[in-house]
């Protein structure tokens, strides 16, 4: 029954040794490892961990798309604004430089990249563009100087201006 049979069913006493003191002798403590709570205990704190080091993963995926994102956008309205200038300065001051030909074929790829319905500057700009197309009786629409595929752009630039 017992290692050593001294002859007697009573059962000898475990002494604990290590200090620390259990209320409960049946219950799982830290010294038994191999008992099926303590068991259950550590597989849970590994899932947990599991769990959280994903979470963790997915926030720095997520992190990543973001400034992914938000340098696309920075870029993108830099070469806007960069163009927008380069517009403003062809219709700045020295308007009167070039003919409006010429103006034209520089403003248009200039205009359809930079126009922006929500700016005041974009509609003057693309006020000064209409001025150059009266000036010279709309001709570089119609003698297909300006590629008639971003046309339908301007189109659509036109009528949104006209809609506010």
């Amino acid at each position: 029954m017992f290692p050593t049979f001294t002859g007697t069913s009573r059962r000898p006493r475990n002494v604990n040794l290590s200090g620390q003191k259990h209320i409960n002798p049946f219950a799982a403590h830290a010294l038994s490892p191999s008992s099926g709570i303590g068991a259950s205990r550590t597989v849970a704190e590994a899932q947990a961990g599991r769990r959280q080091r994903q979470q963790e993963r997915e926030e720095l995926k997520a992190a990543r798309v973001i400034q992914r994102t938000w340098r696309g956008h920075r870029a993108r309205r830099s070469v806007k604004d960069v163009r927008r200038g380069l517009l403003a300065d062809l219709y700045g001051t020295a308007s009167s430089a070039g003919s409006p030909e010429q103006r034209i074929r520089d403003a248009f790829p200039l205009l359809l990249s930079a126009y922006d319905v929500r700016r005041d500057d974009s509609r003057r700009l693309l006020c000064c563009f209409a001025e150059d197309l009266v000036q010279t009786d709309y001709g570089p629409l119609v003698s297909g100087q300006l590629p008639p595929t971003r046309l339908w752009h301007l189109v659509q630039i036109l009528v949104s201006a006209l809609d506010q």
